[in-house]
């Protein structure tokens, strides 16, 4: 079982169950989009908008962080989250 890092209505980010790269060399995070699905494009248009701000975010927060501390992106990503997902028209949820 992995780790849950941050989850939203959008998605969740979590460790790997297996160890790809290690924190020196910028670690590995994993978003599963908001429902299980084979493939991201089988996702309606407003869910693969919302995943995709996710990624993007978590990506940002692993950038910003020393060494991909695991708590440190966490709470980043709590913080910064909010403010992203407000750039989705209401329309789109």
């Amino acid at each position: 079982m992995s780790t849950v890092l941050f989850t939203c209505t959008d998605g969740e980010v979590s460790l790997p169950h297996l160890l790809l790269c290690d924190r020196e060399d910028g670690g590995h995070l994993v978003v599963h989009p908001p429902r299980e699905v084979w493939e991201r494009s089988l996702l309606p248009p407003a869910e693969l908008a919302a995943w995709s701000l996710l990624v993007a975010a978590t990506g940002k927060t692993m950038l910003e962080t020393t060494a991909g501390e695991c708590q440190a992106i966490a709470q980043a990503l709590a913080r910064i989250w909010p403010a992203w997902a407000q750039v989705l028209p209401d329309a789109a949820r």
